[in-house]
């Protein structure tokens, strides 16, 4: 027989033993609603994916042959790869590429050909550019013609009678004669006339008649 001490802690171990039971059945119970709604969900899952296998099937049979089709394989860790088949052009779909290339390279070549003309003309110069390109010369510079800067005396009243130095030598020579053999007192001289822009512009015959000077165009305008 126990004592009353012992009882006492037997009816305490009793007590706990009884409440440890209860608490796991409760945990049990809570527990197994979320399995039948895990189990049921898992359910609804499979479902789903069985409708959207028949969609896709649908619409891979509507697609059109020329399109692309896409084949789907599932895998044994539920993951999904799409594979796309491409299809061979067709000749018709050829033929049109090689024609819009060969019209693009023609296109390209003429734009080619119209540019170079292009510089081909605009290379070639015009006169206004020929006579900026070119030099200019004394007389241009100078604004004046080129006989009058060969022809122009230094003094405005010197004459330019004959270009070359000979040629005023032989015509005051003749004058010379003529007065010798006429008997008339002609005395005839010439000399270089200085020119304004060049050294020597000519040069010129003047003449003494009894004294008097007169210049070359005086001499034959008096008709000696």
């Amino acid at each position: 027989m126990l004592d009353y001490s012992q009882r006492k802690v037997v009816m305490k171990m009793k007590k706990k033993i009884s409440i440890l039971c209860s608490i796991s059945l409760a945990v049990i119970t809570a527990i197994a609603p979320v399995d039948n709604t895990k189990f049921f969900s898992t359910k609804k899952v499979d479902k789903s994916s069985l409708v959207s296998k028949e969609k896709k099937k649908v619409v891979e049979e509507k697609m059109p042959k020329n399109k692309k089709s896409t084949e789907t394989v599932e895998e044994n860790n539920g993951e999904t790869e799409e594979f796309v088949e491409e299809k061979m052009p067709s000749s018709n779909e050829t033929e049109d590429k090689n024609m819009e290339k060969n019209n693009y390279s023609r296109a390209e070549n003429t734009a080619t050909n119209d540019i170079a003309q292009n510089n081909a003309v605009n290379s070639v110069p015009t006169p206004a550019q020929v006579q900026q390109r070119r030099p200019q010369t004394e007389w241009e510079k100078l604004g004046i013609t080129e006989y009058e800067y060969n022809n122009t005396p230094a003094n405005s009243s010197d004459e330019i009678n004959f270009k070359n130095i000979a040629e005023c030598q032989s015509e005051a020579n003749r004058i010379n004669q003529r007065g010798r053999a006429e008997k008339k007192n002609f005395v005839a001289n010439y000399g270089y006339t200085p020119g304004a822009y060049v050294d020597v512009a000519g040069c010129w015959v003047k003449i003494w008649v009894d004294g008097v000077k007169y210049k070359y165009s005086q001499f034959v305008s008096a008709g000696f």
